[in-house]
This record gives structure tokens, sequence and C-alpha cells, in this order.
């Protein structure tokens, strides 16, 4: 066999292309200006099957495993190059996101007949016509989408393959099952195999075989059963990916993983039996993702000072088990500080809190792990001391945008972490003994704190002792969640997330912060309007323009409160407002009058409001997309004009028993989901005009 049968893709003309291909002459000329090594990672995208969406990191593993990226002279690291190669064909609009601010890609159907193309001899994918026209001697990367059940018949075709380098099954989800004998039987034909992947199959071991797989790059387990691997793996010197993500039966890592030297990335996330680290993690040195870092127990565990020898990791390191540090000093020899690559760094001590536990060395290890200045994200959990060092508000941690501190029970009061500069997500949870949040989280002096922070949340939630108040002016804040926190005081505009508050009546709409985004209100027992139409009526020019008006939020949404009558006027200035959603209030007797007037609103859901008798009298805003209303016992209409809602592709009624009128004109025919349930208005299938609706995808009919 020739040196690299993807040189063949540098060498072919793209005059050589199949012309019948239906490929488009435009297509074909692009892919020749490609750069030779962006040809090999364009066309191994043809092992994904049409619709595939992936990111960038699993791609790039692909192509690391696979051979598809190769060192370069300038010593830089394959993830790099590959983060560059994945980021150029992104510009060349080959890898389009599937939607703005997404992590996921895809190809174009055009853009993926043009990739099979180049790759017909090397590229295979089981789902494919015509298996008995193909020639395989050439194979090296193949793919297949999982069934819910993978017997033996299914991968013969595999005997004909000599020379696989990816073995690649697609699906996201766990609960696959593929039995033990095919495994038995594939692997020994897989010795030149570099990518294994076997997630989400129900597997609890591997075979015997598996330790012939001597030339394996990449081993994906993640979402299996899988309870330990065997002490073969540790011979896998090859090794550089090794991926356990969500083994929720793994009990224990190898003993002498060690040996493991060229292994790069390490994902055990959500592998939570893991108890520790085994002894000599420190001979990793090559490690650059380490998910998490479990301290354990005695003399088969790796200890902190292994990690002083790990200098190549980083993105993120979460660092569990703390609570087996009993000596600080070997805090200090996992230099964590010195890990300039890290991101990311979670520091967790463990959910039991019991008398084995010292706070003072606990408030030592947390003083001495202190990460490099420009670390971006930070996450405290579990920490039994008294105090937070000083380093978690400093200020020169310019760089920190989010802060997450949970279940710290021990601690009364914060640091200054209003001096962060560019916090912008501030979790605080479960600080049981936190008495106060007020000047020392502010900072002395200081007119202006958190001057980025736009998300307080998941919340600042179960600090049962918590007083005082929060700053009034937050000028990038987007969202607040506050819940169970009864002493502490809040201003009720500054409430983004409400829940739990027994004594709040309305909100006073002006005065809510103009950057606010997303308004969530729950259990607020008292609320009895939305805003405060005394205040609107008062106003000279009642107008969202206000510079303290809510004029960007686009997310509203209210439950379980039990006096709320009505929305009031106010909700009629919230111009953005793209999402509605009432659900249990009991006393709600109607919808405001200048619902029509929001025209961006694209979604309004309406559950368990049995007061509620009729929708507005001008309808529904002709942007509305989905519609949903369930459980309204007295609701006798459905809204007005509701086949002229052209954009209306969702719609659900159910459990309305007192709806008994109807649209004559029917439904919209843009409707492609319809779901219809237990309510008095049955008629035939053409009395609702069913068969106008051409572009129905989805019918639900519940009696």
């Amino acid at each position: 066999m020739r040196h690299d049968a993807w040189d063949d893709i540098l060498d072919s003309k793209i005059w050589d292309l199949p012309q019948q291909s239906g490929v488009l002459p435009v297509l074909r000329l692009s892919y020749h200006h490609l750069p030779s090594h962006l040809k090999r990672c364009f066309a191994y995208c043809a092992i994904f099957p049409k619709d595939y969406e992936f990111n960038e990191k699993e791609l790039t593993f692909l192509w690391m495993a696979g051979g598809i990226i190769r060192q370069s002279r300038k010593n830089e690291r394959l993830e790099d190059l590959g983060g560059k190669c994945f980021h150029d064909l992104v510009s060349r609009s080959i890898f389009p996101q599937t939607s703005s601010g997404s992590s996921k890609f895809v190809m174009h159907d055009l853009i993926h007949d043009l990739a099979e193309l180049v790759s017909r001899e090397t590229i295979f994918r089981l789902e494919e016509a015509n298996l008995s026209s193909r020639r395989f001697e050439r194979i090296r990367h193949a793919s297949y989408t999982r069934g819910r059940y993978d017997g033996k018949n299914k991968f013969k075709v595999f005997n004909e393959i000599e020379h696989l380098r990816t073995f690649l099954p697609l699906h996201e989800r766990r609960g696959y099952y593929i039995p033990r004998t095919v495994l038995s039987d594939l692997l020994p034909k897989f010795r030149r195999l570099r990518m294994l992947s076997l997630q989400g199959y129900c597997i609890g071991e591997l075979p015997m075989s598996f330790e012939d797989l001597r030339l394996l790059r990449l081993l994906n387990l993640a979402d299996t059963d899988i309870r330990s691997l065997p002490e073969s793996t540790c011979t896998l010197l090859n090794l550089e990916i090794l991926i356990l993500r969500n083994c929720s039966r793994l009990i224990k890592l190898p003993p002498k993983m060690r040996n493991l030297i060229n292994l790069r990335h390490l994902d055990i996330r959500g592998a939570k039996l893991l108890k520790e680290m085994p002894f000599g993690m420190k001979e990793l040195k090559n490690l650059q993702t380490l998910s998490n870092f479990i301290v354990g127990k005695g003399e088969t565990a790796s200890g902190l000072e292994d990690l002083k020898c790990l200098n190549f990791l980083c993105d993120e390191l979460c660092m569990s088990g703390l609570e087996n540090v009993n000596n600080p000093q070997n805090a200090r020899e996992a230099t964590v500080c010195e890990k300039h690559n890290l991101e990311a760094l979670t520091l967790d001590w463990g959910s039991q809190f019991d008398n084995s536990r010292d706070g003072v060395v606990e408030e030592h290890v947390l003083e001495i792990l202190q990460p490099h200045k420009c670390i971006k994200k930070v996450a405290i959990r579990n920490y039994g001391g008294a105090r937070f060092p000083h380093w978690i508000g400093d200020p020169s941690f310019s760089k920190m945008k989010v802060l997450k501190l949970e279940n710290c029970h021990n601690c009364v009061s914060l640091p200054s972490l209003g001096l962060l500069s560019s916090l912008k997500h501030l979790a605080v949870k479960g600080l049981k003994k936190l008495k106060s949040i007020e000047s020392e989280v502010y900072g002395e002096g200081f007119s202006m704190p958190f001057p980025s922070l736009e998300i307080l949340k998941p919340s600042i939630a179960e600090c049962p002792k918590l007083s005082g108040q929060l700053p009034e002016l937050l000028p990038s804040l987007e969202t607040l969640v506050v819940s169970k926190c009864k002493k502490l005081f809040i201003r009720a505009e500054w409430m983004l997330y409400i829940r739990d508050r027994d004594c709040l009546t309305f909100i006073a709409r002006r005065r809510l912060p103009a950057s606010l985004k997303r308004l969530e209100i729950e259990n607020c027992e008292k609320l009895q309007r939305l805003f405060d139409d005394e205040e609107d009526a008062s106003s000279s020019s009642p107008s969202p323009a206000s510079s303290s008006s809510p004029v960007m939020l686009q997310h509203l949404s209210i439950e379980n409160c039990p006096e709320l009558t009505s929305l009031s006027s106010g909700v009629q200035f919230l111009e953005a407002l793209e999402f509605l959603e009432i659900r249990d209030c009991p006393e709600l007797e109607s919808i405001l009058d200048g619902l029509p007037n929001l025209k961006c609103l694209q979604s309004i859901y309406i559950w368990k409001c049995p007061s509620l008798v009729s929708f507005p009298e001008r309808g529904l805003p002709n942007t509305i997309s989905r519609v949903g209303i369930g459980e309204c016992d007295k609701l006798e209409a459905l809204p007005n004009d509701l086949h002229k809602i052209n954009s209306l592709r969702y719609l659900s009624i159910q459990l309305c028993r007192n709806l008994v009128s109807f649209p004559e004109e029917g439904f919209p025919t843009s409707l492609t989901s319809l779901r219809i349930g237990d309510f008095k208005m049955y008629k035939t299938l053409v009395q609702w005009g069913l068969h106008r609706l051409t572009s129905l995808g989805r019918l639900y009919i519940v009696d």
C-alpha cells in the first residue's frame, strides 16, 4: 500500500470528478483552490451524514486521531492547528453555524455532495446505497447510525475492510445495544484502528481482543455502562484521547494509567463513582485536558502534588475531593498559579460536612490554590472554611467573567466582589451563614460596583440569614435570580427573577433597568397586577423609550401568582417582547387589550388560568409563531382573526372544557403542528378545515 491514501485527494484534479455528479462547477472550483491541508480536513467530513451537527472539538479530535492533520515544523499544538483549519473552513462558508451563537455546525447538502465525491475511495458510511458496487480495499474511515439493537448482520460488510482507521457510530443518546460477540468478532479485524467509539452502547466491559489495538489514538466510551477499564488499556501507548464522559457506573481507572505517556485529553465528567486518581498521574506530562482531578485517600492515589508536572493543562480543570488534603503544603506543590493556559478552575471539597473536616486547613488550602491572574471562570463548591481568601475579590483578576460560590456553609461574609471589573456572571447559593452582601462586597469607596455584571444567576439562593440590599446601580445587568433569602431587601425594580416574595403587589415598570432582557415572576402571593397602572397614567408621555424602562425585555414569564387579575396596560410598552408565558394564575380574567401592539411577540403560552374568559378583541399580533393554551376552564373563544396569522406554525389547545366558539374561517394554512384535546367543540375534520392545512406535519387529537 502506498504511504498515504489521503494524498490521492491532494493529487486529484477537480476536472477528474464525475461530471454527472450534480456538483456545481463553482463548488468544484472552490475545492480546487483549497490549500492541501484543508482539502484533507474537508474530505474527511464526508464521514458525517447530511444534516449532522458537529462542534469544533469533536471534529478536531477526529482529525487528530485519523492522521488528517499533521505536526507542523513550528511545534504547533495539533489542537491549535485543528482549530485553525476548522475556522478556516468556517470562514469559507463550508461549515455554517446551525444558529446564531450556537457551537454546532453543519454542511450544506451541496457541500456534502462535494466532500463525498473527493473522498469516495477512503470514506464509507454504512447507510449509503449501492454497497454491492463499492470497492473496500482503500477504505480507511467508516461511520454508521446506531440502531436500538445492532446485531451481527449489520456489520458483515466490515469483513471486507482490512485497513480501517476510524470506527464511528453516530447518535448522541445512550441506551443502544450491541452483542458482546459482535465486538469480539470485529475488534480483531481492526488492528490498524486509530479511532474507536462505542459511545452510548450498553456495554459493561471490553472484550479481551481490545488489547490488540496498539495503534489506537482515540477511545470514546462516553455514556456506556463500563465499570472498569481492562489493564490492557495501559499498553495502548499511542493513546492520546480517552473519553469516559457520563460513565455513571465507572468505579475506578486502571492502576497503571501512568504508562499512557502520550495521553493528551482525559474526560471523566459525569463519572461520579470515581473516588480517586490512580497513583503516578504526574507521569502524564503531555496531558492538556483533565476534566476532574480527584484527590483520594491512601498511598494508591495521586495527590495534589502530582499536578506540578502537568504543565500543559489548559481550558478547564476541576479539583475535587479537596477535603482529603490534610497538608496545605501539598496544595502549594500543585503550582496552580503557574498553569497559565487554564481558563476555568473549579475547586470542590465534597458535600459531606462532618467532624472529619478541618475548616482551618481548608482555608489555607483555598488561599494557596490561587490561580493565575488571567483566569476567566472560578467555581468554589462545598468549601468548609469560615472566610474566603482575598484573592477571590482581588481587582487584579481583571479577566474573571464568571464566579460561582456554592454550598460554602460556614462562610459568614464575602470578599469585595464588586471590584472585579469584568465579572458578568455571579452565583451565590447555599451560604447558610452568610449575613451581609453590602459594603464589604461592593468595595470601600467604589461608586459603581460590578460594572460588567449581566447575570446574577442561577441565584442568590438558600442564604436564609442574608440581609442588607443589593447595589442600586448595576448598569449591565440582564438577569437576576433571588430565591429563599427572606431577609434580603431588594428594590422591586431590581427583581429580574422574583420568587417566593410575599409582600410584592406590583412592579414599577419605568424603574426597571433598560438593559433587562428577561423577567420571571414566580410564587408571589400578593402580586395583583404586573405593573403600576397609575405610574403609567401619570406619565406625560408613557413610552418605552425612557432610559429607565426595560426597552430590551424579550422574555416575560409569570407563574403561580394567585391574586394576579390582569397584566396592566404597561405591558404594551414592551415592544421588544418575544416570549410571554403565564401559568397557574387562577384569578387572571383578561389579557391586555394592547397585546396586538407587541410587534415582536413570537410565542405566547397560557396554562392553568381558569378565570380567563377571552382574548383581546383585536386578537394576537401577526408575528406570532407559537400559541399554547391549556386548562383555561372559562375560556369560550379563540383569538379573533386567527386564520390571518400567516406566521403561526404551532398551535396547542387542551383541556379548555368551556370552549365552544370556533373561528369560522378555520386555522391558518401556515400551521405545521396542531394539538387539540378535550373540549366541547368537536367537529368533522372538514368543518375544521384541516384539508386546507397543506403544511401540517403533526396532528394530535386527544379525547
